[in-house]
């Protein structure tokens, strides 16, 4: 069988570049480069001896375990949601968020589930709850008390609760990282990435000092992380991130095999619009698109709160129906890491991995990411981030279908607040960051 690329002579750099340069005609080759996010630098370039790439060895992340790129279906549900769930699970949904603050709540609120069947997590919001409350074995369980406590701005829970939590629950995965919370409060991917793994080494290290072995620890992660608008970005963050789990617990042991951590993957609300909101089905899908390639295990739509009840419906069926898509008819499922190979994506991964593992070194060099949250070093990085998305939205250098491009000219435009934490807390509160709001509605045209 002949090969076809043995009958081509290798591309001289010098001649690419000469080519390239001809095809752009009068633009310097400068307008192929660009900056999705801050500190990220891509090109649309790549030559494999100039860049150094090597085929043979992909990226950094080059750490994929799964035999399928299949994914689990999930939405949230609060306290009294069983008839709900039922109905869901019979459409598609194969992933359950529950809430448990009652035995007896809870009891109702399970009923009839086969949780054998089901990927399933628990939410616990207080200490009696996480300690005594009966669980499925197949649950993962979610008391995350440093995401509890930078939500309410105060220490309300001690790293001995949660090693109380670790030790009596034992037989579930409970070691939950909320990277979420630090995306939706308008982190960069790099931030996010390092706070993330800065958060996960705050357990790590308290677990080891309580007495827990390496293996026992890293068999009980997962992660949750946003997903924003940044389409490649997000789906070479989600690769990073498994690498980077790994070179935490190579710090720990240098021969410590590793297991890839459970990845759950949520929209954030960032971009999400309460005007022209039609769009938001495109930004949702899209960014699902992006965390699926990236190889999520789990992955949850976000959704607008809406007082119309069909308003309510309507996103809570295409949050559902947008994966199902994606799933059913258009196969997302059946290849395993798509980007290995793209020499695009190749760098952009090691990138990020680069740059959040610096990141993540500063953190712990200010004695880690509990006394950077106490002092606001964590929330004035992301504030710094805020500001950066807020001015590019207002230069028009971002664009935001339906708010700062091409706006609905048939409804009336409803101005967006951002809420303003008004309660007193020992530091700042991580929160929601919704970039319509700072939207100036003057520019609009109606």
């Amino acid at each position: 069988m002949t090969k076809l690329f043995t009958d081509f002579k290798p591309a001289d750099y010098d001649a690419w570049i000469n080519q390239i340069k001809k095809d752009l005609k009068d633009k310097p080759l400068e307008a192929l480069e660009s900056n999705p996010e801050k500190e990220i630098s891509i090109k649309a370039y790549y030559h494999p001896v100039q860049d150094q790439f090597n085929a043979t060895q992909s990226s950094l992340a080059n750490n994929f375990s799964k035999t399928s790129n299949n994914w689990s279906v999930r939405r949230e549900y609060q306290e009294g949601s069983n008839a709900e769930i039922l109905i869901d699970l019979n459409e598609g949904i194969d992933a359950l968020s529950l809430v448990a603050n009652s035995s007896e709540q809870f009891s109702k609120d399970q009923n009839g589930i086969l949780f054998q069947h089901i990927v399933s997590d628990v939410r616990f919001e207080n200490n009696e709850a996480a300690l005594e409350i009966p669980v499925a074995k197949e649950s993962h369980l979610n008391f995350d008390i440093i995401s509890l406590n930078a939500k309410a701005g105060e220490l309300k829970f001690s790293m001995n609760d949660f090693i109380a939590f670790y030790q009596k629950r034992n037989h579930n995965k409970t070691i939950w990282i909320d990277g979420f919370s630090y995306g939706e409060a308008g982190a960069s991917t790099i931030q996010e990435l390092a706070f993330t793994l800065a958060h996960l080494n705050e357990y790590v290290h308290a677990l080891k000092e309580s007495g827990a072995e390496l293996k026992s620890i890293n068999e009980k992660i997962i992660l949750e992380l946003s997903v924003n608008d940044n389409y490649f970005v997000n789906l070479a963050k989600f690769r990073a991130a498994r690498e980077l789990v790994g070179l935490l617990f190579s710090g720990y042991d240098a021969n410590f095999k590793s297991e890839n951590p459970i990845i759950y993957a949520k929209t954030t609300s960032r971009f999400l619009a309460v005007n022209d909101r039609n769009n938001n089905f495109i930004r949702q899908t899209t960014q699902a698109m992006s965390a699926i390639l990236g190889g999520c295990d789990v992955l949850t739509i976000s959704t607008l709160k809406s007082s119309k009840m069909e308003e309510e419906i309507l996103n809570q069926r295409m949050a559902k129906n947008i994966q199902l898509v994606l799933r059913e008819e258009s196969y997302f499922d059946k290849v395993v890491d798509p980007a290995a190979g793209s020499m695009y994506l190749e760098n952009l991964t090691d990138q990020l991995i680069e740059k959040a593992w610096n990141l993540f070194k500063e953190i712990e060099n200010k004695v880690g990411l509990i006394s950077c949250l106490q002092n606001n070093t964590i929330q004035n990085w992301i504030e710094e981030n805020q500001n950066y998305l807020i001015e590019k939205l207002r230069s028009g250098k971002q664009t935001f279908l339906g708010v700062n491009k091409y706006p609905s000219s048939l409804e009336k435009w409803t101005d967006v607040k951002s809420e303003q934490a008004t309660s007193k807390s020992s530091f700042k509160a991580l929160s929601t960051f919704s970039l319509e709001s700072f939207h100036q509605a003057k520019t609009v045209v109606s």
